[in-house]
């Protein structure tokens, strides 16, 4: 499985993988202990969680790990497939199957003379080496799906309590998996919702909307306060101090606007070719947004000392899984079924690209399996 080659075997080409930590660390999760010693131990523990609660069973802790993998993996191809199922509602469910499927792979396009990595410098959609990221993504893809949802009912039938209350815990379970996507998506939905006040004077909708944020957010400040201190504020922190400077190298690419390209060339490509008819879609506005937010975050927040690790780049690399989901729905929608030829140049290029993005995929996804690289 994969999480036990990357327990055992360190040397990914120089980089050192996340299970090292975090596996022994939820193989050793005390349950009995204190509230407060736990939080300040596993401030976001649902992956470790998980894998203590498998090794219960007798399960070796890299397969414990594995298994947990798997079936987060599968929970977050399940809500993908119900949140493209409800863009393409007039497509065949087998066709959805398939970008689902492909959506689990793709990965930045590979330009091997430009970078010699797949990942590093560029990003990823789906990432194989960091635990907890395999326990956010379902949740994110969740709460991404709920709210799309919500948007359509506020100007129809109206917003339930009860959609409130499940966008809600979709989003505390996402910010008990890893603080990254909230503090990302909030941003995105926040201006989106000025949007809607502005154009729709729907003051009760982003009320609500905000009031379902406020669980999620009192917990990530106590995860952000658990380890991180902020330079020239007295406040009580962590021992990692986070400062502010717009960064723009990166060891591990020779540009970081290229990589962001190659990261995005489908969704960017989908995007130009219909941009006319998606300029008044919320659902891809707030994708949009949140992926600038997300990509800005990256480049002015910094750990000193551990600029290298990157913490501040996860929220970009999955509210981008977002925008992934509706570009290709919306360029599937127009291309594939409609009365637009898909044999046109516009299509070509980015069914070409969205190729492009699904070998490199699989080729980063084998370089981890079967080599151990960090690629």
């Amino acid at each position: 499985m994969l999480a036990d080659s990357c327990c055992y075997d360190n040397d990914w080409g120089g980089e050192p993988n996340d299970y090292t930590f975090h596996l022994p660390l939820a193989l050793r999760m005390d349950m009995e202990q204190g509230f407060g010693a736990f939080i300040r131990t596993y401030p976001y523990f649902l992956w470790h969680l998980s894998v203590k609660l498998i090794s219960f069973l007798g399960i070796p802790g890299g397969y414990a790990a594995g298994i947990a993998n798997g079936l987060y993996t599968l929970l977050s191809m399940f809500f993908l497939n119900k949140l493209l199922l409800y863009f393409l509602k007039d497509i065949d469910k087998n066709i959805v199957t398939v970008l689902t499927v492909i959506l689990t792979f793709v990965s930045a396009i590979y330009v091997p003379w430009f970078n010699s990595w797949i990942y590093l410098g560029q990003g990823s959609i789906n990432i194989y080496h960091n635990p907890s990221y395999f326990a956010v993504k379902p949740f994110s893809l969740l709460a991404f799906y709920l709210f799309v949802k919500m948007l359509d009912k506020r100007a129809s039938s109206g917003v339930s309590f009860f959609d409130y209350a499940a966008f809600a815990f979709a989003l505390f379970m996402s910010v008990v998996a890893k603080p990254s996507f909230i503090q990302v998506f909030f941003f995105g939905v926040a201006l989106t919702l000025v949007l809607i006040v502005i154009q729709k004077r729907d003051f009760r909708f982003a009320s609500g909307v905000m009031l379902a944020f406020c669980p999620s957010l009192l917990w990530m400040a106590m995860q952000f306060f658990t380890f991180f201190h902020i330079e020239g504020l007295d406040m009580v922190g962590g021992k990692y101090n986070v400062y502010i400077k717009l960064i723009m190298d990166s060891p591990h690419t020779r540009s970081v606007l290229f990589s962001a390209l190659i990261f995005l060339a489908f969704p960017v490509w989908a995007t130009l070719s219909d941009i006319k008819a998606l300029k008044n879609d919320y659902p891809f506005i707030l994708a949009w947004i949140c992926v600038f937010i997300g990509f800005a975050q990256m480049l002015l927040l910094h750990e000193a000392g551990r600029e290298e690790h990157g913490n501040f780049g996860w929220g970009y690399m999955n509210v981008a899984c977002l925008l992934w989901a509706v570009s290709i729905a919306s360029f599937i929608k127009k291309y594939a079924y409609s009365d637009v030829h898909a044999g046109n140049l516009t299509a070509k290029i980015g069914f070409s690209l969205l190729f492009l993005h699904l070998i490199s995929g699989v080729y980063y996804l084998r370089c981890v399996l079967y080599t151990a690289h960090f690629a």
